[in-house]
């Protein structure tokens, strides 16, 4: 078992140099609390025949971590200096658990309604842990990308992982069609989250004299990572990567720049539903539902 781990790239250079691209900080101890929630923007308006229409902004999911009363200074610097990467609005992941921090994307089609068995792809975030592995009984979160954003959780009967597949088995079928690039992920790791502007007034790391601690932040898990990340699944740069390994991968969480990818789609029954392609953040609008 891993311990809580942030992940982030503090610097937006192509060399890693001596120290590398990629900072953790392992937290050494559990956490005190995590609070996880759906967030989906929504309004709707009546036309004078009475037909209904629903506009959908982007939808994400709140993720509030909390370590309360820590008296490792260590911990504490390292937790500082983070605050400054987040409160720029740059990207970071989190794991509750490190050795759980893994996220696949279907391989070939996406997963149907129904299905118990699963393709996916291999470990995205292999290169930021390269052991961690699923297995029976751990809860797992299925979502699709805009524009119907479902999403899902299960838990595992089997799950076996390589570098390039993992061979899935769930509990219970799925209860909607996933299209590709949906993300599967370990429930408690959130690969790609930022802090909203709301947030950036509240600091994150507070203390009792200095003699104990508490860490606070309240992030959004950012809600293209999955279409904008998978189509490099295999090219994080590791924590000594030298910058021939940095890629377009690297460039998203360093810098923070995300593009939207998803094609238009339409939806059931002749109602449709287009996204904006140059929505990049969960506060614009990305469809609309007649």
């Amino acid at each position: 078992m891993g311990n809580p781990t942030l992940y982030y790239y503090p610097t937006t250079s192509l060399t890693a140099g001596t120290v590398g691209l990629l900072e953790k900080v392992d937290f050494g101890e559990p956490l005190s609390d995590l609070q996880i929630t759906p967030i989906r923007r929504v309004s709707d308006s009546v036309s004078l025949s009475g037909r209904a229409s629903r506009t959908s902004w982007q939808s994400g999911i709140s993720v509030r971590i909390v370590l309360e009363r820590f008296t490792d200074d260590e911990l504490a610097r390292h937790l500082y200096s983070f605050s400054s990467h987040a409160e720029r609005g740059k990207h970071f992941g989190f794991a509750v658990d490190s050795a759980k921090a893994v996220a696949v994307v279907p391989r070939g089609t996406g997963w149907t309604r129904g299905s118990t068995s699963i393709l996916g792809g291999g470990n995205i975030f292999r290169k930021w842990e390269s052991s961690a592995d699923l297995a029976a009984d751990d809860i797992v979160h299925i979502s699709d990308p805009a524009p119907k954003n479902n999403r899902e959780e299960h838990k595992l009967d089997a799950f076996t992982l390589t570098t390039s597949t993992s061979n899935i088995t769930l509990d219970s079928g799925l209860r909607y069609d996933h299209a590709y690039p949906a993300a599967f992920r370990h429930r408690d790791f959130f690969p790609v989250l930022y802090v909203p502007e709301a947030e950036v007034s509240r600091p994150m790391l507070t203390h009792d004299h200095r003699i104990s601690w508490t860490w606070e932040c309240q992030a959004i898990l950012y809600p293209w990572w999955s279409a904008t990340l998978a189509e490099q699944a295999g090219s994080f740069a590791a924590t000594t990567a030298d910058s021939d390994e940095a890629t377009d991968i690297d460039s998203l969480m360093r810098t923070g720049t995300t593009a939207a990818i998803m094609p238009d789609s339409k939806d059931i029954g002749g109602t449709y539903e287009r996204i904006d392609p140059r929505v990049s953040d969960m506060f614009t609008p990305t469809w609309w539902r007649g």
